[in-house]
């Protein structure tokens, strides 16, 4: 009797441990559909989120309107803060990081418009060393010495 009833207890457990159920895969139609409900979804939220901002603008010229009539500014919404410039990045070649340094060490109260003629002459330099009638580096020093003259 005891062996009965044990056998009784696996046949009766044992077809479903035996043969797990897994979820089926979706089909396309219920992706599709799927996608279409979300679609929906979406389109009433945003439906619902222009409503809203429609009631806050209602909102805000209606208490423009009446602090016009008391003879005060009108409220501006706020922006966005404005975002601070980033730091130029910090230079690997070497002239470049002693060219900074000296350039802030200079107390020179006119030191941004040298730079800027330093500059002018660093590009006239290389104009003159691409042109084919300087053959030395004595004559480019002269013609870039006679362009910093000038």
């Amino acid at each position: 009797m005891r062996y009965a009833a044990l056998l009784t207890v696996l046949v009766v457990a044992l077809p479903s441990l035996t043969s797990p159920t897994f979820a089926a895969d979706p089909t396309i139609d219920q992706l599709v559909e799927r996608y279409a409900a979300n679609r929906k979804e979406q389109a009433a939220l945003k439906a619902a989120g222009e409503t809203i901002l429609a009631d806050l603008r209602a909102a805000l010229d209606a208490l423009n309107k009446r602090l016009a009539e008391l003879g005060v500014g009108p409220v501006v919404p706020p922006g966005p803060a404005p975002k601070p410039p980033a730091p130029p990045p910090d230079p690997a070649d070497p002239l470049t990081i002693a060219l900074r340094a000296a350039y802030a060490a200079d107390p020179a109260p006119a030191k941004a418009e040298q730079a800027k003629v330093l500059a002018e002459l660093y590009l006239q330099a290389a104009d003159l060393a691409a042109d084919p009638a300087v053959t030395t580096a004595a004559q480019l020093m002269a013609r870039i010495r006679s362009a910093a003259s000038a």
